[in-house]
């Protein structure tokens, strides 16, 4: 069938971010908002003196993740130049006033990624990982519910005022209230995109490479398929047309069910939306904002045009590059016919037009494809020794002498201190804190040696008692503790009960301003848990408190509380998996992900959350989950790394984020 068209042309680009462009809102006639990777949100106001350009007039500060969903507040008293509301893989959602670039609301409920924004007048409806919906209204929240049984990742109003949304679980549901009054099944992968198409319907993306247009019945009125990867966007205009951002680098423009141009990228189209008057808008993972016409009015220079081939061109060339090698430049096949030297050896080889990795087998004397548990390379690169079979790290090694010393001094701060001399240690107490840290010292690994009641209440008791500026040498005491096998278990009657000790320290040290010694010790005590197998049943119990609590120890510069953080998110995706807890998994996955797109933290934080990513997505439970949190390119970039392990790790997980 042939259809008059005529194609898009690029108009101007914009550019500022510094990582990713991931959201785009259409704001008004004049204004696009967009947000990215670098954890800003701008606002770009339409060029009085060059009509066809955008400039950037403001920059929001304020996630401390990537953003991604953005909705518009048209001008109103309340905001007079109008709002921006935009979610974050921080779990908030924030309000801005345009007129004056601030932050006004900061709404906290959702426990995982933000995904999707839409408003109902003035109230705010949000959805998320965590598979609710919600819905605020004057900064609070004003009901919640589980919409679907799978993470939600789009959200739309209807012009009737219902609303859709789009799910992991592979459907699209209709809400009315708190009420699903259709579900829509036929997708084959998670719903990624949703939008109104005027007068006819919804059209819906996905991971399936296919875009749907569906009556509000429910019936299926079309299938649109020509991408080549997961749709993550689309939009409908009111001329019929339709637009859709993939993975595969391209914007796809649609009439009448057939792919009438397919515009290249050099990067992934994370979204794409149609302003008003046709012209199309999409945020592309080069950072770049692009706005692309029909009018030839508006078409950029030949000067930019120019660049953004040649731009295009350089990506082609640089797509062909395995872990920053050229593709021929990889050996074939045949390379696997050469044994190995040691065993877990890696070598990528060149298969058809991917680099594959493999590993050697040296009890086997064969080549595997390199998709084993990448816990096992903690034993070889991390700096804390595995201490079972299960993988658990702790922190066992402790500089006793110093502890001794930083307490005393800490004490002689109290005694000379009119207001806290009570609750400064005596002579009695100071010989027996000694004796505490003597038996750490010289017991042996099979801990034949026993701790008093009284010694295990001296330690209570300072937990208690000692001001939170002090207490991170009595923490590192506590730390030790737990892993000898008698004092965990005099601990554990000190958890049973509402005046748990342990969430009670938490507490106290993720207070207002936080130290990074009392952060990175009180982790440390947790993570040392894992250790004993009946302690898990209270580490399960309390895993989203415990998490939470921590969740900011996720941007620390502190190198301590990086590793510290880093290993507790680890031995959490161990007993997790072991556990087939898939809402537990699928929090350590969010966390494990914020970390691992950190390339300034330390090296050996990055490669454990790395680790913790690869298991949980080896397991399987969560591994459509990662796909939705955008690993793939999470992976992509830690592949980059000059630290081998991390880019060992990195393109394990692009090898099982490819697997069937």
């Amino acid at each position: 069938m042939d259809i008059d068209f005529k194609e898009y042309q690029l108009r101007c680009q914009l550019r500022g971010h510094e990582d990713d462009a991931r959201g785009i809102c259409i704001c008004g006639n004049a204004g696009i908002a967009t947000s990215s990777r670098d954890r800003t949100v701008r606002f770009w106001t339409l060029d009085e003196s060059q009509k066809h350009d955008y400039t950037m007039s403001k920059m929001l500060l304020g996630h401390t993740s990537f953003v991604g969903p953005l909705s518009w507040i048209p001008p109103n008293e309340e905001f007079p130049q109008g709002g921006i509301v935009s979610g974050g893989m921080d779990t908030l959602i924030l309000v801005w006033n345009l007129a004056t670039g601030e932050k006004v609301q900061m709404l906290k409920g959702h426990k995982l990624q933000v995904t999707g924004i839409a408003l109902d007048g003035s109230d705010i409806i949000s959805v998320s990982v965590d598979c609710t919906l919600r819905r605020w209204r004057g900064g609070q929240q004003l009901e919640a519910w589980e919409a679907h049984n799978a993470a939600i990742q789009a959200i739309i109003k209807l012009p009737s005022g219902e609303l859709v949304t789009g799910s992991s679980d592979m459907t699209l549901k209709l809400w009315k209230g708190k009420s699903c009054i259709h579900t829509f099944l036929g997708h084959t992968d998670t719903v990624r995109g949703l939008a109104v198409m005027p007068n006819l319907g919804i059209v819906s993306a996905s991971h399936d490479g296919s875009i749907r247009l569906w009556a509000i019945s429910g019936e299926l009125l079309m299938e649109m398929v020509g991408h080549t990867s997961i749709v993550y966007s689309v939009d409908a205009h009111a001329s019929g047309l339709i637009v859709s951002g993939s993975e595969d680098c391209s914007a796809k423009i649609w009439k009448d069910g057939v792919c009438v141009q397919s515009i290249e990228h050099p990067g992934c189209v994370w979204d794409a939306k149609f302003l008003e008057n046709g012209d199309i808008v999409t945020a592309c993972s080069d950072g770049v904002v692009r706005v692309w016409t029909l009018d030839h009015d508006k078409i950029a220079d030949a000067v930019e045009l120019d660049l953004f081939a040649s731009l295009l061109s350089q990506y082609k060339i640089s797509r062909k590059r395995v872990g920053g090698l050229k593709l021929e430049d990889l050996p074939g096949l045949d390379a696997l016919k050469t044994p190995g030297t040691s065993d877990g050896q890696t070598k990528v080889v060149r298969e058809g037009d991917n680099g594959v990795a493999y590993a050697w087998n040296m009890r086997e004397q064969k080549w595997d494809k390199y998709l084993t548990s990448t816990l096992e390379m903690v034993s070889l690169y991390g700096n804390c020794r595995i201490t079972d079979q299960k993988g658990m790290l702790v922190f066992d090694s402790a500089q006793f002498d110093g502890i001794l010393r930083k307490i005393s001094e800490f004490n002689n701060t109290l005694l000379s201190d009119a207001e806290k001399k009570c609750s400064s240690l005596n002579e009695g107490d100071m010989s027996r804190l000694s004796a505490i840290v003597k038996i750490l010292k010289d017991t042996s690994h099979y801990h034949s040696s026993r701790f008093s009641d009284v010694d295990i209440a001296l330690m209570m008791k300072l937990l208690k008692t000692w001001p939170v500026p002090l207490l991170f040498p009595v923490i590192d005491v506590m730390r030790m503790i737990v892993t000898h096998p008698d004092g965990v278990a005099k601990l554990l009657q000190y958890v049973k009960n509402e005046d748990d000790i342990v969430s009670e320290l938490i507490k106290k040290v993720t207070a207002s301003s936080p130290l990074p010694a009392n952060l990175f010790t009180s982790i440390r005590v947790v993570t040392n848990l894992f250790k004993n197998s009946f302690f898990h049943e209270w580490l399960l119990a309390h895993r989203g408190e415990i998490l939470d609590a921590f969740s900011s120890c996720c941007s620390s510069s502190n190198k301590n509380v990086q590793i510290s953080y880093a290993t507790l998110l680890l031995n959490y995706s161990v007993l997790l998996i072991e556990k087939k807890d898939e809402e537990g998994q699928s929090q350590v996955l969010s966390a494990a992900l914020e970390m691992a797109e950190e390339d300034t933290i330390d090296s050996d934080s990055r490669f454990r959350a790395l680790v913790a990513i690869g298991s949980l997505m080896l397991e399987g439970l969560v591994r459509r989950v990662a796909l939705d949190f955008d690993v793939v390119n999470i992976a992509k970039a830690a592949k980059a790394s000059k630290d081998a392990k991390i880019a060992e790790v990195a393109a394990d997980i692009e090898l099982v984020a490819k697997q069937n």
